[in-house]
């Protein structure tokens, strides 16, 4: 790991082989499918790394008390909490520091052999102090064949920054010297105070247990038979509003219906003009069973059919 100062100058740091941290596998796979980063000449930074391709380092993170992961009203809030510590520099005013936060269902790899499966958001870096609360929403999609519920972690955060002034130290054994990193040339006497060091410490914690489903599927026959129901029985309450049904009927003994808003004098008009029609459609209906019952002699007596 470095261990030696590095400056804008480009020294290189050291490195020191003797320290060593445990890897795990879903961190590991998830470096290798971020995207590296190669920093431009004279740009972002050191001068030792740049046009130097630069992998991600991912840290792993897990709850290992699973008694703390659950959700206890009124009761203790747990967190997890990262810190970080650089250096106060130009450069963390200029282009403020950042990291990516990962998240994925427990015990499920981040990744698989084509893309990235967790969840990405954005996390602050050096100079801030905040919380993040972490949401959970869940996707199905069955029209695509989908059978397995899609997590998508979410994380809102609320921070503040960890210094507003821009120090640099000055040792008494060394003489005054000016800065302008501010872009204001500012005298540094000896023995000046120093703030320390430029810290970020986020923590994030889960507020609230509750999940949010969203499956998208095709319709039941169910749902299609309700959903036709429902269109006949609005079609029903509509012509109930603007109509009403008569006592007169057609030749083939279906009621007539009238519009509700018609002024008096013009329904019964319309009444008026049905019933004739219908006497006449009657009428003709009746001589035609007439004539035809005489045709066949239904319409003698009886005792004049026997004889």
């Amino acid at each position: 790991m470095p261990t030696g100062k590095q400056n804008s100058q480009g020294v290189a740091p050291t490195l020191d082989d003797t320290v060593s941290y445990p890897t795990h596998e879903y961190a590991t796979l998830l470096e290798n499918k971020i995207n590296s980063y190669t920093p431009g000449p004279q740009q972002d930074g050191y001068a030792v790394y740049q046009n130097l391709p630069t992998k991600p380092v991912c840290y792993y993170y897990k709850v290992t008390n699973t008694a703390q992961a659950k959700v206890t009203r009124g009761g203790t809030q747990y967190f997890l909490t990262n810190a970080w510590a650089a250096d106060l520099a130009e450069y963390h005013l200029t282009d403020p520091s950042h990291y990516e936060v990962y998240m994925m269902e427990a015990g499920k790899a981040p990744a698989d052999s084509t893309k990235i499966l967790a969840s990405r958001a954005v996390w602050p870096g050096v100079g801030v102090k905040g919380i993040g609360s972490v949401s959970l929403d869940r996707y199905k999609d069955e029209t695509k064949g989908e059978s397995d519920w899609m997590y998508n972690y979410q994380i809102s955060v609320t921070s503040t920054p960890d210094k507003l002034v821009y120090w640099t130290s000055t040792p008494a054994s060394t003489a005054s010297k000016t800065d302008s990193s501010l872009g204001t040339t500012q005298t540094i006497a000896p023995d000046d105070l120093d703030n320390g060091p430029l810290w970020g410490v986020v923590s994030f914690t889960i507020s609230n247990f509750i999940v949010r489903s969203v499956l998208i599927r095709d319709y039941t026959v169910a749902e299609v038979w309700a959903g036709i129901g429902g269109l006949w029985a609005a079609s029903v309450m509509v012509i109930s509003i603007f109509f009403h049904q008569t006592d007169i009927s057609d030749k083939n003994h279906r009621l007539y219906y009238i519009f509700n808003f018609l002024c008096p004098k013009q329904r019964d008009k319309y009444l008026e003009k049905a019933e004739e029609d219908m006497y006449d459609e009657k009428k003709e209906e009746f001589l035609d069973i007439y004539k035809d019952l005489d045709k066949h002699g239904k319409l003698e007596p009886p005792s004049n059919r026997q004889l």
